[in-house]
């Protein structure tokens, strides 16, 4: 079974799944760890690549955040909501300065372009100019784009740069996946046990 966990700020909770199934095995900074009757597979990986390889069936399950469901538009199927971590996408602005208009031209910095675009679309805001980066963004706004729409955990990092959360757009949580096509109940049993602890 090939399970792809979180590294990044949730590599601790990946590698107490990692260390209870391979019996204590050490992190030296792999990336792969196998159990030692080879049923299990792990790979730490970034959350944004999870859901794409579990839908191609390149892993049998993943845990990854909903806001990189949405981004990656795959239908998946969600097996369990998991309480490691909790954030939202928000549209983030400086607090007295953001235009108000559908047809003010804007410029928009995120790391999530296509909630991004459903958002402005939503709105019916369409002279809206849309970059992606990989990263975090605030620091961005004002100088270089208006405003930016980006994942906030605790907001220290929006009002460190004097941004205000001007609407949330889409709550996450972590959730464990698998493909919608998986009929294998009893392998998602033992995964959701594994995850459980």
């Amino acid at each position: 079974m090939k399970i792809g966990l979180p590294k990044g700020n949730l590599l601790e909770e990946s590698l107490r799944i990692i260390t209870t199934m391979t019996g204590g095995l050490s992190h030296d900074g792999l990336l792969y760890y196998i159990t030692p009757d080879k049923r299990y597979q792990f790979y730490l990986l970034k959350r944004q690549d999870i859901p794409q390889l579990v839908v191609n069936g390149r892993l049998d399950y993943g845990i990854t955040s909903q806001e990189w469901i949405a981004e990656t538009e795959v239908n998946i199927n969600v097996l369990k909501q998991l309480d490691w971590e909790h954030t939202r996408i928000c549209l983030l602005a400086p607090h007295d300065s953001f235009p108000s208009g559908m047809e003010d031209a804007i410029t928009c910095v995120t790391e999530f372009p296509h909630i991004a675009k459903k958002y402005f679309e939503l709105k019916e805001w369409r002279n809206v100019t849309i970059e992606q980066v990989t990263g975090s963004c605030e620091g961005l706004v004002p100088s270089v784009f208006d405003c930016a729409i980006d994942c906030v955990q605790t907001g220290r990092t929006a009002n460190t740069h004097e941004l205000a959360e001007h609407e949330v757009i889409l709550t996450s949580t972590t959730v464990l996946i698998t493909q919608e096509s998986n009929r294998d109940f009893d392998s998602m049993r033992r995964i959701k046990e594994l995850v459980d602890g």
